[in-house]
């Protein structure tokens, strides 16, 4: 499987399973279109970041996010954690193919399209890592 595909133990195209033999029940669930669902875990404390959120669809996942101002052992992206630096991103993704503003304030959008990964960064430090089958998801 491609590592890009990949954030910490989980992958683009897994068996849902794998999140909840991993993680427990999700703390949240969230159902969507098409008859996803999102589920929710924090990672650490309860109702407080980080956390990760997936999306499932047929028994797949098919989206992945982790989110939080710090970093989270064992849940980066190809060389890139929670709490890095731009700089750090950079270094291994180059610069963003376009940057945005993110749905939260002062928070930018950086996306690396047609690459099925964004980054959410906030006074230089990225703040959530999310991964996606764009073919299954939009």
């Amino acid at each position: 499987m491609s590592p890009c595909l990949r954030l910490g133990p989980f992958v683009i195209g897994g068996d849902a399973r794998t999140l909840v033999s991993a993680l427990g029940p999700p703390h949240q669930t969230r159902t969507l279109a098409k008859g996803a669902q999102a589920p929710m875990w924090f990672l650490g404390e309860r109702e407080h970041y980080p956390y990760l959120v997936a999306i499932l669809l047929k028994g797949r996942i098919v989206a992945l996010q982790v989110t939080g101002e710090a970093p989270v052992k064992d849940y980066g992206f190809n060389h890139v954690n929670l709490g890095d630096s731009t700089q750090t991103l950079e270094g291994h993704f180059g610069p963003a193919f376009e940057i945005g503003k993110s749905e939260l304030a002062d928070t930018d959008l950086w996306t690396y399209s047609p690459w099925p990964f964004s980054f959410e960064v906030k006074a230089g430090r990225v703040t959530s890592i999310r991964i996606i089958d764009s073919t299954q998801w939009k």
